[in-house]
C-alpha cells in the first residue's frame, strides 16, 4: 500500500473516531497541506503523521474521550501539572514515526499561554490560529466523514506570520516548502489565493491588531521567495525535490497577483 494511502487510512480511523467534535475542530499544518492534494487529486510532496488540530470554541464535551478510546495517551504536560493538549500513540506507527494529535485554541487579545477547551483537557493559545477558522473549506471522506481545514489562502498567510517564530532551521525550511507547494498546486486557478488574500486584506483594515497581518505576510513571501537563490526559495526546491527555477517562476507570477 502507498504511503498516500496508509496516510489517508489513518486520517479516516482517526476523523471516525472523532466524528462527534469535527465540525469543531480545524486541521491545521502538514495534515492540511496533504488534504489539500487529496481533494484535487494530486499526490502530496510532503508527508506528517502529526494532525494539529484548532478547537474552534470552548464547550464541556467528550473530546478527551474520544482521543483516549481511538488509542490515543496523553503526553506530559512538561512541569504545567495539567492537561497538555498533545497526545500520541504506536497504534498506527508509520515507517517507525508514532502519530501525533496536538489539539490548540486561538489566542486573541491580551497573551493567554494557556486556555480549556473542557473539563480537564487544555490547550496551548497562540496567535492567528483564528484566521484559519473562518471560511473554512470542508473535505469529505465518505463513510459521513467531513473535516473542515483552513482555506488555502489563509494557510499560507498563517504560515508565513509564523515563520520568524519558529524555532528551527528545519521547520523554516518546511514552512516554506508548504507554501511553495500550495501555490504550486493552485497555480492554475491562483485566483482562489489571491481573491481570499486580498478579502483578508480589506477586512484586517478595519482592525487595529490585526490590519499589518497581510501586508507583513506578503512582504515577508517576497523575501523568502523574490530571488531565485532565497531562502525559501532553496529550502523549498530542496523539501519538494523540484527545480528552483519553477519555484521563483510560480513565486513572482504570485506576487505580481497580490502586490
Amino acid at each position: 500500500m502507498s504511503e498516500e494511502k496508509i496516510t489517508l487510512q489513518i486520517i479516516k480511523k482517526i476523523a471516525a473516531g472523532l466524528n462527534d467534535d469535527l465540525a469543531n475542530i480545524v486541521f491545521i499544518g502538514g495534515i492540511a497541506s496533504f488534504l489539500y492534494h487529496y481533494k484535487l487529486k494530486m499526490a502530496p510532496l510532503l508527508y506528517t503523521y502529526d494532525l494539529d488540530a484548532v478547537v474552534k470554541k470552548t464547550r464541556s464535551g467528550n473530546l478527551r474521550t474520544n482521543i483516549e478510546k481511538i488509542g490515543f495517551v496523553e503526553l506530559p504536560a512538561r512541569g504545567r501539572g495539567k492537561s497538555s493538549g498533545k497526545f500520541s500513540t504506536d497504534k498506527w506507527a508509520v515507517k517507525g514515526r508514532k502519530v501525533k494529535i496536538e489539539l490548540l485554541l486561538p489566542l486573541k487579545g491580551k497573551y493567554e499561554p494557556w486556555g480549556k477547551i473542557e473539563p480537564g483537557l487544555e490547550a496551548e493559545r497562540l496567535r492567528y490560529l483564528d484566521m484559519l477558522t473562518e471560511n473554512c473549506r470542508e473535505i469529505d471522506l465518505g463513510d459521513g466523514i467531513v473535516l473542515n481545514i483552513p482555506h488555502p489562502a489563509r494557510f499560507i498567510i498563517q504560515k508565513l506570520l509564523v515563520y520568524d517564530k519558529r524555532k528551527s532551521p528545519e521547520e523554516k525550511e518546511k514552512d516554506a516548502a508548504y507554501v511553495a507547494g500550495i501555490i504550486g498546486l493552485f497555480f492554475d486557478r491562483l485566483d482562489v489565493i489571491s481573491d481570499e488574500i486580498n478579502a483578508m486584506g480589506k477586512r484586517y483594515l478595519r482592525n487595529n491588531e490585526t490590519q499589518r497581518w497581510v501586508p507583513r505576510a506578503i512582504e515577508k513571501y517576497i523575501y523568502l521567495f523574490g530571488h531565485i537563490t532565497s531562502d525559501g526559495t532553496v529550502a523549498a526546491s530542496q523539501q519538494l525535490k523540484t527545480d528552483s527555477r519553477i519555484i521563483y517562476r510560480q513565486a513572482g507570477i504570485f506576487i505580481r497577483r497580490i502586490s
